[in-house]
C-alpha cells in the first residue's frame, strides 16, 4: 500500500459518525485497522490533555481608519 496521508481528525469525525466497526471502516477505507486503532488511542488520551486547541482565524482587512489628534 502506498504511503498516504490522513486528515487523522477529519476519520476520526467520520468513523464516529459512520455506525461501523473499526474493521469495517478501517477495510472501505484502505486503512491498517491497528494503525487506525493506535491513532484513535492516542487522541482519546490527549483529550484529557491540559492542552487547549487553538484555531487560528484568518486576518480581516478593516474598511474603516482611525485617526487620532
Amino acid at each position: 500500500m502506498p504511503n498516504k496521508k490522513y486528515n487523522w481528525p477529519e476519520l476520526f469525525a467520520d468513523y464516529e459518525q459512520s455506525g461501523l466497526s473499526q474493521t469495517e471502516f478501517c477495510k472501505q477505507h484502505e486503512i491498517n485497522p491497528k494503525y487506525f486503532s493506535l491513532k484513535l488511542s492516542k487522541r482519546k488520551a490527549s483529550e484529557g490533555s491540559p492542552f487547549a486547541k487553538a484555531i487560528v482565524q484568518p486576518e480581516v482587512e478593516y474598511t474603516t481608519s482611525l485617526v487620532l489628534h
